[in-house]
């Protein structure tokens, strides 16, 4: 429609402190972009394969790296909106990043039953939640409650967004699953 949304893909190319980017041309033509951390790790990749312009965004996960992976179409003759996302495939292509960031990624995983995967294992480690946890969430979140500063005599009060992390395991297999 007539509607339009700040690219992503600015963000992700957005320079940070310590980032290398090394690009490959073909003669003149750019054919594939790496950006790697300080430490010589790759966080992102974007490759010209024929029509399709493919990135990846790598995200280090315990036993490797998890790679999301969107495609595009180049179409020059669309002059306003020439880069597109491939549509067909994206919903793949995500929950492939779920299942390589919490599935088959744990020392000590917890089985489940799924009917497109029985064999498959997700992460499900038990946590055990202290007042340092408590203190650094409501840091994060921006969370200042007097409730959740220390232990009282009713006990330890922990703020909803430890239900979010503590859910989360679940909801990956879900979404890992369909």
């Amino acid at each position: 429609g007539s509607s339009y949304t700040d690219s992503y893909i600015r963000r992700a190319l957005r320079p940070r402190p310590g980032q290398r980017v090394a690009v490959k041309l073909d003669g003149c033509q750019p054919q594939s972009l790496a950006i790697t951390d300080g430490h010589g790790n790759v966080d992102l990749t974007i490759v010209r394969l024929g029509g399709i312009i493919e990135l990846n965004i790598l995200q280090p996960t315990p036993t490797g790296l998890a790679t999301l992976q969107y495609q595009f179409v180049y179409r020059p003759a669309q002059q306003l909106t020439p880069i597109h996302l491939v549509v067909e495939g994206h919903g793949d292509r995500t929950r492939q990043l779920y299942r390589e960031t919490w599935i088959d990624n744990s020392d000590a995983p917890t089985e489940y039953e799924d009917h497109a995967d029985p064999d498959a294992l997700l992460l499900g480690n038990g946590f055990e939640i202290t007042e340092d946890h408590v203190y650094a969430m409501c840091q994060v979140v921006g969370n200042r409650s007097q409730h959740y500063l220390r232990t009282t005599d009713a006990g330890l009060r922990v703020p909803m967004e430890f239900l979010y992390y503590s859910a989360t395991p679940a909801i990956m297999r879900i979404l890992a699953s369909t």
